[in-house]
């Protein structure tokens, strides 16, 4: 008898067992007569009385009983039982030999999204008791499918089923019964049992008797594209897809998609994967089947969406959360990835997939007891689980318990010897364990059984470490060689490649691996600078003395042009490849030259030079990216992102060409581009934190905070103490209304750097969405006095303008944009920017003109700016009654400034000239006796509160251009007399009481402060 889990409301067996559906503890009593008042409880208990009593008539094998139960479960049965009395009534019918009743039970189940296989191998019992065996095979390879590593049993059924089938149709050959479609039929139920030689052999029977047969066309092309023949199964397929009907389309499109992926063809795999999902609209399962198809294929991002989308719509539709969880996997976003397999093993506890990739996921994030239990429980589930042994010895390596993690690893080697990274994790330990020889031994193996060029690049560059230590420096060099060949972005690899080339005096060798290092690892670039800068010294200095002994050749210049382009000496580098090329014309050289010319601010130069390196090589990649770098910086990122799409068709395996097209795309504000640019990028390169960043700075762009936070998190665990990913992740916790989080991340970020300007500007921001506006002004004012560059002080003087307007305080916002332009003049984007939102200010102050002319200058420069267009079109209609365009939109509320509480009584206070401040540092903040802090206000603003006695000598102020609070009444000596202490002593104990503020607030404090 089951009973109820009481934290997730699954069916619990026994009487105070662990819940397998949330690992709770279901203690609590089982007996049928509990008192449950809550009415859903007794229908959950009823159904679970029928189902528990069904099932003992099955044992009993009395059907008749078990139907009549069965029957009283459908009826009080909740919604979300549904599934399991429909599956558990099919069955019975089976065996009442009730087949079509059977048959629709079990579609019932399956449409409900029970995820038994069970249900699927008793469907298939059904139709091939009806004859009807193509989808009897269907469904037993789709139990296959779902029952994972206990497959077995439905294998057998296979074996068991596959002859009665045979029979069947060789009955109806004899009977004179020969069709097309019966051969079809006939290689069907082969080709899903596995017998392919049978299937390809009854598929041709299909096509002599009707030839260009549709379904039998598309078996063949199954056949073909298995075997490795997939330009032959996309020409098959194209006849299927002429003359198809909409089944047997979305079946012709998977093959071609897979085809097309095989042949390198993606455009046409992005364009039948969107047709796929079109012809699936209405069908959750065949949706279901589309992000299975995205996810082998690679499209990670994607297949997040779809199953998102999904689980929205068919929220029973579990799978769907297995499918995002390895998508999350994929793109190393392991915290999302954790979340899903937690629920999806909410509900199906057993899975032995979700276990193992939820240990994976917490061992990536170093949740080391978590990751262990999740390997332990498979163990239960498979006790011969190669993986979870493996993944024991991972997380005992992390542990440092190698003489565990040798054992649990060879365990893992003895279940499962064709899986490399078995034997990358054996070399590894022995790796640590000091066993260099071994570990060769062990890297060899791994990298033999590797199928990716980046895990053999991987193994190879850990035994040339093997090697280097065994002190075998000329094998170190060729296995660092060979994993630099195998990726070019394996940053390791060239490191360690130019520390043998140093070893080994190979001066020109160790500076080129150097600067590749640097390519594939920006963000690394200082580290590897400092790393080379002695090589590059060095080799200077030989080719110096070589000059001075009378040799002059292109190769000594361009080897010395190389160190000084290492070194950033661009001048003295642009100088040797000079001569180099006087000497001899070289491409290369040539294309260096232009770098340094990039990189020297003369482009005219740059360009000349790589306009002759494309005369002579069109199909040059590198001389397409320089010029792609060189239009941008030209400001023409049109013919820049031409030059970089040609560069990618190129070379596509190189992450800066994707991420170079990111930038300049982002440029445009075409963010979807850039997101898929940068996808490709990390997919080549999943160790580049810049990566992570960008994309989780564009993700922010299209409103996808959630991936962007979990973008920055990964970025920052790749590289760990960088402010600007925290400002970055901040932004997105606040986005998403979390400002705990982001006001942790802010203030992390100024706790490393307290001069990142925009953790200032971005915790203000923070502040005035959380309704903190005051709080938000005196924060950005109190930040001002630590900037002095123009441009700093824009960006500042353009957060706090932004805050006064969302506070309905235009004039206010209209003074710091006009400062903030007149700093920021160098900065076109920001210019845009702050004349776009003055022009919303100017708007609420209707002073239209002023308006309009803001907006006319932004269009200047982006022409095709809609909502500048927009704004400028509602302004000039002379009834402004319709709505506002976005740009336009009004801001918050009124907000009175506040001001100090009323300390003592009034008194005259004189002008102190010495307090004048230029612009826009006559700015205040007040800090009263109750220590709350008010502002910012101008210098006669504080003047008059001074003398309205809102200021006693307790209160300290703050200009925005100083650094530290000083007392009042050495600014206004009036409080500082002797007589005035005297006459009002309770001001030096007394709370101040805001209640005793002052009402009636003049206009002139609302303009002012």
């Amino acid at each position: 008898m089951s009973t109820l889990c009481p934290n997730c409301q699954q069916p619990v067996p026994g009487d105070s067992n662990p819940c397998p559906h949330c690992e709770g503890e279901a203690n609590f009593l089982a007996d049928s007569d509990v008192s449950r008042d809550d009415p859903l409880d007794q229908v959950v208990l009823k159904t679970d009385l029928h189902i528990d009593e069904a099932l003992r008539s099955v044992e009993e094998e009395d059907f008749q009983a078990a139907l009549r139960s069965l029957n009283r479960a459908v009826l009080d049965a909740p919604e979300d039982r549904l599934a399991e009395c429909y599956s558990l009534r099919g069955y019975v019918y089976l065996k009442l030999e009730d087949y079509q009743r059977a048959e629709a039970d079990c579609n019932e189940a399956i449409s409900r999204y029970w995820p038994e296989a069970q249900t699927y191998a008793w469907r298939a019992a059904a139709h091939g008791e009806q004859d009807n065996w193509p989808r009897a095979f269907d469904d037993l390879a789709t139990a296959c499918d779902m029952a994972g590593d206990k497959r077995d049993q439905y294998l057998q059924l296979m074996d068991a089923y596959i002859e009665t089938a045979s029979e069947y149709y060789r009955q109806q050959i004899v009977s004179g019964k020969e069709s097309a479609d019966l051969f079809f039929d006939r290689g069907w139920v082969y080709f899903r049992a596995g017998r392919k030689a049978k299937a390809e052999r009854d598929f041709q029977h299909a096509l002599s008797f009707q030839p260009e047969h549709p379904q039998a066309s598309l078996g063949m092309a199954g056949l073909k594209l298995e075997s490795g023949q997939a330009a032959e199964a996309l020409r098959l397929i194209e006849v299927v897809i002429d003359r198809a009907d909409e089944e047997t389309l979305i079946d012709a499109l998977v093959i071609r998609t897979r085809a097309n992926q095989k042949l390198g063809n993606a455009r046409q795999v992005t364009s039948d994967l969107n047709q796929l999902k079109v012809l699936a609209a209405a069908d959750v399962h065949r949706l279901l089947e589309i992000g299975k198809l995205r996810l082998s294929l690679g499209e990670n991002a994607r297949t997040v969406s779809d199953m998102t989308a999904l689980i929205k719509r068919a929220p029973e539709m579990r799978e769907a959360l297995l499918i995002r969880g390895e998508a999350y996997l994929a793109i190393q976003d392991f915290m999302l990835a954790i979340n899903d397999y937690s629920k999806y093993l909410r509900y199906v506890p057993d899975s032995l997939a979700a276990r193992l990739q939820r240990g994976e996921a917490y061992l990536k994030t170093n949740q080391l007891e978590r990751a262990i239990a999740d390997f332990d429980r498979s163990l239960e589930i498979e006790p011969v689980c190669g993986q979870a042994y493996l993944g024991r010895s991972q997380v005992f390596v992390a542990m440092n318990r190698l003489d565990e993690a040798l054992t649990e690893c060879q365990k893992a080697s003895r279940l499962d010897n064709q899986q490399a990274e078995v034997f990358g994790t054996l070399a590894e330990i022995y790796y640590q364990l000091c066993d260099y020889s071994r570990a060769v031994e062990e890297f060899v193996r791994a990298e033999r059984l590797s199928d990716t060029k980046s895990r053999k690049a991987h193994f190879s560059y850990r035994r040339g470490n093997a090697y280097y230590q065994l002190n075998q420096l000329e094998n170190s060099l060729k296995y660092f060689r060979k994993a630099s060949r195998l990726d070019p972005n394996h940053a390791g690899a060239w490191i360690w490649k130019a520390q043998v080339c140093a070893k080994l005096e190979k001066w020109s060798k160790a500076i080129l691996s150097l600067e590749q290092a640097i390519r594939s690892r920006p963000v690394a670039t200082d580290t590897y600078q400092e790393l080379g800068k002695p090589v590059a010294e060095k080799a200077i200095r030989h080719y110096a003395r070589m000059e001075q002994r009378g040799s002059e050749s292109d190769e000594l210049y361009r080897s010395r042009g190389l160190a000084h382009q290492f070194l950033g000496n661009h001048p003295q580098a642009f100088e040797d490849f000079s001569q180099s090329l006087e000497l001899t014309e070289d491409p290369d050289v040539r294309l260096r030259r232009a770098q340094c010319s990039i990189e020297m601010e003369n482009l005219d130069q740059g360009l000349a030079d790589l306009k002759r390196v494309l005369e002579t090589d069109a199909d040059n990649p590198a001389a397409r990216y320089w010029r792609a770098i060189a239009y941008s910086k030209s400001g023409d990122p049109d013919r820049a992102i031409s030059d970089i799409i040609k560069g990618i068709k190129q070379q596509a395996n190189d992450p800066r060409y994707f991420r170079l097209h990111a930038e300049l795309v982002g440029s445009k504000q075409e963010w979807t581009k850039a997101i898929r640019s940068l996808e490709q990028a990390i997919r080549l390169d999943p160790l580049d934190p810049v990566l992570f960043q960008q994309r989780g700075l564009a993700l922010l762009e299209t409103g996808n905070y959630g991936r962007a936070v979990s973008d920055f998190t990964r970025s920052l665990e790749l590289s760990p103490g960088q402010t600007e990913l925290l400002v970055g992740r901040g932004r997105a916790y606040a986005a998403e209304q979390n400002f705990d989080l982001a006001m942790a991340d802010f203030e992390a970020a100024l706790g490393q750097n307290h001069h990142c300007l925009e953790a200032y500007g971005e915790r203000g921001a923070a502040l005035a969405a959380n309704g903190k506006g005051e709080l938000a002004l005196i924060w950005l004012t109190k930040a001002l006095h630590r900037f002095s560059e123009p441009r700093q002080l824009a960006y500042l003087l353009f957060q706090r303008g932004k805050v006064f307007y969302r506070m309905g305080r235009a004039a206010r916002a209209i003074n710091d944009y006009c400062q903030a332009l007149d700093r920021a003049r160098d900065d076109r984007s920001m210019v845009c920017d702050i004349r776009l939102a003055r022009s919303a200010a100017l708007a609420q102050e209707e002073k239209w003109d002023e308006a309009i002319g803001d907006l006319r200058r932004v269009l200047k420069r982006h022409p095709d700016h809609q909502d500048a267009q927009q704004a400028i079109e509602w302004i000039s209609q002379s009834d402004k009654s319709g709505n506002r365009p976005p740009l336009l939109s009004l801001p918050g509320e009124l907000i009175r400034p506040l001001r100090p509480p009323q300390a003592r009584q009034p008194i005259e206070v004189s002008a102190n000239p010495e307090l004048d401040a230029a612009p826009p540092f006559d700015m205040w903040l007040v800090r009263a006796a109750d220590r709350k802090e008010y502002g910012p206000a101008s210098l006669e603003t504080l003047s008059r509160w001074v003398s309205e006695g809102r200021l006693g000598v307790n209160s300290q102020v703050l200009r925005s251009d100083w650094n530290q609070w000083k007392r009042v009444e050495k600014l206004f000596p009036e409080l500082a007399t002797e007589d005035f202490v005297e006459s009002f002593p309770e001001i030096q104990t007394q709370t101040a009481d805001p209640s005793q503020d002052d009402a009636q607030a003049d206009v002139a404090d609302v303009a002012d402060v």
